[in-house]
């Protein structure tokens, strides 16, 4: 089993755009009388699609490797959303810094403790934050704009919860900066590149999170 770094194989692909969406993974049902029922059949799984850009023959090479690579059995990358590397209130990560920022007393639902933030830390509706979890890492997303306090500590919604049967331990680092999850290459989506004389085109894959590589 192999778990790829973002630097050895994310950072190789030149991503012209890429999608990265919850799954729905819900059932619905309409009664006689016309009203519907909607059901959760189970967690909702990061997944996304990548599509690279028109390349050099010679840089061509390197990004169909990468992908044969995730095309075996048994074979992980880490996935970071492009453009969602800091938080929004801090693009570049300088107002946090070296901190190391925790999650404590958690808890099974959409509510996430925070320790060790900057006072005053803005997080903003739409960051990532990622958490080793199983050993994997998870990625989560804030739904909510808040501001630390002054102890540096938060409690602050999610998007996707911490699943009753598999919630961190307490104290775990809570990444902000560089938020991954580690992700699957699904299997027959691998559309392969266009060679020309002097340029390469069109590779593309879809993929979805893990939450355990056993």
């Amino acid at each position: 089993m192999t778990v790829y770094n973002l630097q050895n194989f994310q950072y190789k692909l030149k991503i012209r755009d890429y999608a990265f969406s919850l799954s729905e993974n819900l059932i619905s049902s309409q009664s006689y009388s016309g009203a519907m029922t909607v059901n959760q059949l189970g967690p909702r799984i990061w997944m996304g699609s990548i599509t690279c850009s028109p390349t050099s023959i010679e840089v061509a090479r390197e990004i169909e490797t990468a992908i044969r690579s995730i095309q075996t059995a048994g074979n992980y990358f880490a996935f970071c959303p492009p453009k969602y590397e800091y938080p929004q209130a801090d693009p570049t990560g300088s107002k946090l810094g070296s901190a190391t920022v925790t999650i404590t007393s958690p808890v099974a639902g959409y509510t996430v403790n925070l320790a060790g933030l900057p006072a005053d830390y803005k997080i903003t509706t739409g960051d990532y934050f990622s958490v080793i979890q199983n050993g994997v890492s998870v990625i989560y997303q804030f739904a909510e704009t808040k501001t630390a306090a002054f102890n540096g500590t938060i409690s602050i919604k999610m998007l996707n919860p911490f699943r009753a049967n598999f919630v961190p331990a307490n104290g775990a680092s809570a990444y902000l900066t560089y938020p991954w999850a580690t992700c699957r290459y699904i299997p027959g989506s691998m559309k392969t590149g266009t060679i020309g004389l002097d340029s390469a085109s069109g590779y593309q894959f879809d993929f979805q999170q893990v939450f355990s590589t056993q």
